[in-house]
């Protein structure tokens, strides 16, 4: 068997042959040249098979698994077959550009400490533009774990003998949010880092897991923030503290005095780390502080794309709820009685 290669490209492919030929060549294109491409073909049922068979390239190793395993045992699969001291993900409709291999490859071999590093990206397809990355130092990305996944996952590089030792891989608890799941447990052993530049070219379009099977996936995502609270000591949570919560990682709360009550919660996380130590006190509440803003931005476009009378509706709500103590008529003082 040859030596070990410094990379190993792990790429799942099911039923992406409009896809699969550009996604391969940017990989066999890149700058650095040590890897192999391990390409598992998820027993696809279009012409994906064919058009990888028609690449020849000695650093291609394909993996024919049928009948359909779907995406979390192929991609254990991929992690349990990989070769490389690095593993990097690549999905089939995506483009990686010339230079993220090494990139990344240069990043991991001069910070030891860390061991997931993802970068920015850009949208192509049907919705293009900006990706969503924010956070890219570990104290951040440690944190905003608790509210949303800060990686893309075709970006990621891991360090393997991480995911070895601490015996971790995709759990099959999380359908549609695996990669979340494994950043979560993968957080309790090593570093993290998002590197500021545009190494993918991430294609949106109607078949993609997000689009399809979002019910599912927002109840795997729900499960993830709920294990990773109760790490804070946040147990039993409540689905209006849950709703509260994933305000803060982007989401919409449909009740007046939200400000009020997303500033109580933020109170709550702050003091539940004060107990666990989990995370820095001044980067936790530096993030606080950023999300109840995005969150109020956020809510004043929404309110502002409101009919009208729905919105003054909403508008006096919340003036009476934020001011109802204020406005509630006060007791007269009772007198001691005499001795």
């Amino acid at each position: 068997m040859n030596a070990a290669p410094a990379i190993t490209v792990l790429m799942p492919v099911h039923n992406a042959a409009p896809f699969v030929r550009a996604a391969i060549d940017s990989i066999l294109t890149q700058s650095w040249t040590e890897f192999e491409f391990l390409i598992i073909d998820d027993g696809s049922s279009d012409d994906s098979l064919a058009v990888i068979k028609g690449i020849a390239d000695p650093r291609i190793r394909l993996v024919e698994q049928k009948p359909n395993q779907g995406i979390v045992s192929t991609l254990n699969s991929g992690l349990a077959l990989a070769r490389g001291r690095y593993i990097a993900r690549m999905d089939a409709d995506d483009l990686a550009l010339p230079g993220r291999l090494e990139q990344q490859f240069n990043f991991m071999e001069s910070h030891p400490e860390v061991g997931l590093c993802g970068t920015y990206f850009q949208k192509i397809g049907d919705d293009p533009g900006p990706g969503w990355i924010r956070f890219h130092e570990n104290a951040s990305l440690q944190i905003a774990l608790l509210f949303e996944n800060p990686f893309c996952h075709p970006t990621v590089m891991m360090r393997r003998e991480i995911l070895s030792r601490h015996q971790l891989l995709y759990p099959a608890d999380a359908p549609h949010a695996e990669e979340y799941a494994l950043w979560a447990r993968l957080a309790r052993h090593t570093h993290f880092a998002n590197l500021p530049d545009t190494l993918l070219h991430y294609r949106t379009h109607a078949r993609q897991v997000s689009r399809l099977h979002n019910a599912i996936q927002c109840r795997s995502i729900d499960h993830v923030i709920r294990t990773q609270l109760a790490h804070l000591g946040l147990l039993r949570l409540s689905s209006g503290q849950l709703a509260l919560h994933q305000v803060l990682g982007g989401g919409f709360y449909p009740l007046p005095g939200y400000i009020a009550h997303l500033k109580k919660w933020t109170r709550t996380l702050v003091v539940a780390n004060a107990r666990t130590g989990l995370f820095d006190h001044a980067e936790l509440t530096r993030q606080l502080e950023e999300r109840l803003r995005v969150a109020r931005d956020y809510h004043e476009r929404m309110l502002a794309e409101m009919p009208p009378v729905r919105r003054l509706k909403w508008r006096i709500s919340t003036w009476l709820r934020h001011h109802a103590d204020s406005l509630r008529p006060r007791a007269e003082a009772t007198p001691l009685a005499s001795p």
